[in-house]
């Protein structure tokens, strides 16, 4: 395929980045971040946002909580995803 494309979203974790119709995952180039702050559920303990990708285009997205990985939210006002962007040529 000729030509480059750039796609953008919100993905959970566990999830697979989609890749661009016509686009093999070694013409693309990605990556994550987090776009929301789940900070508020235990303010004291709160340790930090995660937003992580493999080569594989898998996420990791979640926040540390007294020492524990979780994933997603616990706030109902939150989606708990995370932002992600492709890019393909």
């Amino acid at each position: 395929m000729a030509g480059s494309t750039v796609l953008t979203g919100l993905i959970g974790n566990g999830q697979q980045i989609p890749l661009p119709t016509g686009f093999s995952q070694n013409q693309c180039t990605w990556s994550v971040s987090n776009s929301e702050n789940p900070h508020g559920w235990k303010p004291n303990y709160f340790a930090g946002s995660v937003a992580k990708v493999d080569t594989n285009r898998m996420v990791l997205c979640g926040f540390y909580d007294e020492y524990n990985f979780l994933a997603g939210s616990h706030r109902t006002d939150l989606s708990g995803k995370c932002s992600y962007v492709i890019s393909c040529q």
